[in-house]
């Protein structure tokens, strides 16, 4: 039977202050992803790679609870604000909460379109936020990745406490030898407004906050 991602009703709203919970539902998101419900490919297609992950990502949203936009994997008809994915409650339509951009590119251009995604994240007012990417080839390692995204998080004005962005690499040279293996970080608002410094956690060796 399929796993679900259980969002509990007291991390659905914004903002709150109960971090802890929060990170625990992040931490079940990425570890159901770490379990995927389908074979990764085998390949190198990013157009199968993308089509695998969101295939992974609409299995775990109970839809009779939320909507999902768009309603499947290989299409975009009915995204939510060019979102590549938005999980919304039903008993409260348009309350988003988790949004989702994915940027699976390995050209010489991928660092600045995964910076447009993650900007785009940062406009949505949902209590998770979700960015899948992949790093290493032309130098743009998961280190430079993590360093970006902390740099556009840094002077947005407009945080929310309790909004909690995740953010997933499909590293091409991970240690851990597994296709589809992926790297982890999370990053949580502590309060509202711009916050700095902005450290990014490694999920390997993050601890929940009290």
């Amino acid at each position: 039977m399929t796993k679900l991602w259980v969002i509990p009703k007291s991390c659905r709203n914004l903002p709150i202050e109960n971090l802890g919970d929060r990170f625990g539902a992040a931490n079940e998101l990425i570890q159901l992803l770490r379990n995927p419900n389908f074979k990764a490919p085998s390949n190198d297609f990013r157009e199968e790679w993308t089509l695998w992950i969101k295939t992974n990502l609409h299995s775990l949203i109970c839809t009779r609870e939320f909507y999902v936009s768009p309603s499947g994997p290989s299409t975009t008809k009915g995204e939510f604000l060019t979102l590549d994915m938005a999980v919304e409650e039903k008993e409260f339509p348009k309350r988003i909460v988790l949004a989702v951009e994915s940027e699976i590119d390995d050209t010489k251009y991928r660092q600045m379109r995964i910076e447009q995604d993650c900007e785009k994240l940062l406009a949505i007012k949902a209590p998770f936020k979700l960015m899948i990417f992949s790093s290493e080839k032309h130098g743009f390692t998961n280190e430079k990745a993590v360093e970006a995204f902390q740099l556009y998080l840094e002077p947005y004005g407009q945080h929310l406490q309790g909004e909690t962005y995740i953010f997933v690499d499909y590293n091409e040279n991970n240690l851990e030898g597994i296709n589809g293996s992926f790297i982890a970080h999370i990053w949580q608002s502590e309060l509202n407004g711009p916050q700095t410094p902005i450290t990014l956690l490694p999920v390997s060796s993050a601890t929940p906050p009290l």
